[in-house]
């Protein structure tokens, strides 16, 4: 058995073993994730959703599909720059 020094022991009893154990005893905590779940957060595709949906939403064909073009132009902007060099570089040839 753990001998808990005097001053340590407020701390000691609002330590918790697992977060599950935190949730369903602390209801102030509980209360308090729960509207923090319940935000409504924008998402990088400009969805707005609650944050306990955000990874159901990032699976969505809309997401991906959004991300996929972000990515898509992205690389066409990268690939025109070099283009672009490369012709630079030809003309002072």
């Amino acid at each position: 058995m753990e001998i808990i020094p005097e001053i340590l022991q407020p701390l000691y009893e609002k330590a918790y073993r697992t977060s599950a154990e935190r949730y369903r005893v602390d209801l102030e905590y509980r209360k308090n994730h729960l509207k923090y779940m319940q935000e409504k957060v924008q998402c990088e595709c400009g969805s707005f959703s609650n944050r306990c949906h955000l990874t159901t939403h990032k699976r969505t064909k809309k997401h991906k599909q959004f991300i996929y073009e972000k990515e898509r132009k992205a690389l066409e902007a990268e690939a025109e720059k070099i283009v672009d060099k490369i012709i630079v570089h030809m003309k002072k040839q």
